[in-house]
C-alpha cells in the first residue's frame, strides 16, 4: 500500500498535498 501512495504522490502531488504535506510522504517513504 505505501508503494502505491508513493506512485499516486509522484502522478498527482496536487491531491495528496491537500490530504497530507509532501514533508509526511518523505518521512514514510
Amino acid at each position: 500500500q505505501q508503494q502505491l501512495k508513493t506512485s499516486s504522490f509522484s502522478s498527482s502531488p496536487t491531491s495528496i498535498d491537500q490530504r497530507m504535506p509532501p514533508l509526511t510522504i518523505s518521512v514514510t517513504g
